[in-house]
């Protein structure tokens, strides 16, 4: 299946098109309504031109650190799952967060002592529902969350001695949630007030996942937090997260159903602070989600003053006439979420189908503007190997139409 990071360069393309958008709409901020803003939209094809706007802070060098006699030291890498925390104190930072977490007898390593519990907090942000949320990292991941279901989250009480943040008079507990599925909206990075003038929003496909979707396999960098912070500086960067997973998943809801939950995540995006533009990013079902969350935002006259604020959208192989699910079939078979995957098949899905027409209504009455990049060759697709998690077969098809 279309794959967003089968390529670096794909990364930079979108990161530059969103430095785009934010400069027109930082030069367009003045305007009474999106309506007064010009439309330069890039869909069905049309070349897009992004040699004129800079590329800068690419991914930046991997710098080793120093052992003895100056030779880089041997350092055991940090798992490649990545966790979500929240419940964090405002006070708290990175190092504070990170000891936190490591001397916490729940999160002891399943192997060796507490020096081999290593974690790293690689994102820190002020969360929507408050306090702060974090993305974290182990070097082994401790037994209570290699047990922990994929839908399930761990919650922790962690004692904090008096002083340890600022404005603490006295011995505290904080309650802290671990959870690795990543549902609802999860700020990566944010701004100051004062500098904060942009949203981006990433919605991930079909079983992504909403931080693995966007890393790059082989290196670990994740663009959205490791670059777009650098190039946009005044941009709040989020990714969210639903149910979409194929194997071994229970759950019925529908196209519909995803959309109305992404459109009160968007209505809490819209509502927190001053306004500020919104920039979506979405990824194969993600891009469905966003087109179906926007009809139904504009069919509603009490998000129609939210809805001036969205500036427009990414979207990155999103199947808009269906797409070839011949071999995904299998790994659902008849779980209850088979319906959501024949809705999105590309032979007379009635579903897509009337998305569509809604959609062009939308935008012949909106300023909204689009970015579209799509397949223009075969390639490899998911299939189930017995009872392995899927693996990509050598059988080439063009899965997104």
């Amino acid at each position: 299946m279309f794959s967003i990071l089968r390529f670096r360069s794909q990364a930079n393309l979108v990161r530059s098109i969103a430095i785009k958008c934010c400069f027109s709409c930082s030069r367009e901020g003045e305007a009474d309504s999106p309506s007064q803003r010009p439309i330069s939209t890039g869909v069905n094809g049309e070349n897009i031109n992004t040699s004129d706007i800079p590329l800068t802070h690419l991914s930046p060098p991997v710098r080793s650190q120093a052992g003895q006699n100056g030779f880089p030291a041997r350092v055991t890498p940090l798992h490649r799952k990545i966790w979500r925390v929240r419940g964090i104190p405002d006070g708290f930072d990175k190092a504070r967060l990170a000891t936190i977490l490591q001397e916490h007898h729940y999160l002891r390593p399943s192997r060796g002592g507490i020096g081999n519990n290593v974690c790293r907090v690689r994102t820190l942000a002020p969360d929507l529902r408050g306090g702060q949320v974090a993305t974290i990292r182990f070097r082994q991941i401790p037994a209570k969350l290699r047990e922990l279901k994929q839908s399930d989250q761990l919650t922790i009480d962690a004692d904090i001695p008096p002083g340890s943040t600022q404005g603490q008079p006295s011995f505290q507990t904080i309650r802290l949630t671990i959870d690795q599925h990543f549902h609802g909206i999860t700020v990566l990075f944010a701004p100051s007030a004062r500098r904060h003038c942009i949203d981006l929003l990433a919605v991930p496909g079909l079983g992504g996942h909403p931080f693995g979707s966007f890393v790059d396999k082989g290196s670990g960098h994740m663009w959205l937090s490791d670059s777009l912070p650098q190039d946009m500086a005044g941009a709040r960067v989020m990714v969210y997260g639903y149910e979409s997973a194929l194997q071994d998943s229970a759950s019925f809801a529908n196209l519909g159903d995803l959309a109305n939950s992404l459109r009160l995540g968007l209505r809490r995006v819209l509502g927190s602070g001053r306004p500020k533009c919104l920039i979506l990013i979405g990824h194969s079902l993600g891009g469905l989600l966003i087109k179906e969350a926007l009809v139904r935002m504009a069919d509603s006259y009490s998000d129609l003053a939210l809805m001036k604020q969205v500036f427009g959208a990414v979207f990155f192989g999103v199947p808009n006439d269906g797409m070839e699910i011949e071999s995904l079939i299998p790994m659902v078979n008849d779980q209850p979420n088979r319906f959501l995957l024949e809705s999105l098949s590309a032979i007379n899905s009635q579903v897509l189908g009337l998305q569509a027409r809604s959609f062009a209504t939308f935008l012949n009455r909106t300023a909204f503007e689009i970015f579209c990049f799509y397949e223009v060759k075969k390639s490899r697709t998911a299939a189930q190997v017995s009872s392995n998690p899927p693996l990509e077969t050598q059988t080439c098809k063009v899965t997104v139409r």
